[in-house]
């Protein structure tokens, strides 16, 4: 693989299964100089939702600049497909108290809100869907490291936002893995990041 394939060292399975990083739209490059409402930089998640998002918001020249990468090649591409809003609220909430935290749950929990937007607007087809996500400790009930305090430390710091579907469960219910207790965040989601872009 050559850099300009990708920014990491080794291919992920987002990046190893999908067409629009083998066959990457090309557009022409600016030959002259111009003048624009903003350049957007980055062809990631990141960088084409801010295009997307100013496009919508009415701006008419906005150009997108993007490094001799594949569109999606970096961090994107090397993500979970995770959607999620499962933080450490408690950390939160002792940095930036109960209105900060509030406001960092409401704006995750609006980020996985606009992608299902998106993809159902345009009818994008990246195996969106809505699940739980939780959080645990991935020791045994018995390991004398395992604390059930921590866990509702988490869990009361995240219900206080007032802005997530949140609780404690026993178990995660995952086939073959017992998690123990756990605190579960509902409606969080998965997708396939690059067929997203």
């Amino acid at each position: 693989m050559s850099w300009t394939d990708s920014s990491g060292a080794t291919k992920t399975v987002w990046l190893e299964r999908d067409d629009l990083l083998s066959k990457p739209p090309s557009y022409p490059q600016l030959t002259q100089d111009t003048k624009t409402d903003v350049v957007v930089i980055g062809g990631g998640i990141a960088g084409l939702h801010i295009a997307y998002e100013l496009l919508r918001s009415g701006m008419k020249k906005v150009v997108y600049w993007r490094m001799e990468v594949k569109i999606g090649s970096g961090e994107t591409g090397r993500t979970t497909g995770h959607l999620s809003a499962d933080n450490e609220y408690n950390d939160f909430l002792n940095l930036h108290g109960a209105e900060g935290t509030a406001r960092i749950a409401a704006a995750q929990k609006g980020a996985i809100d606009r992608i299902a937007t998106i993809v159902d607007k345009h009818k994008i087809d990246c195996a969106f869907v809505r699940l739980p996500g939780y959080m645990f400790h991935g020791l045994p009930t018995s390991s004398r490291e395992f604390r059930l305090d921590t866990l509702e430390e988490l869990y009361d710091a995240a219900e206080k936002t007032g802005k997530l579907d949140v609780s404690i469960v026993n178990d995660t219910c995952i086939k073959g893995f017992k998690s123990g207790p756990a605190v579960r965040f509902g409606n969080q989601a998965t997708f396939h990041p690059t067929k997203y872009l």
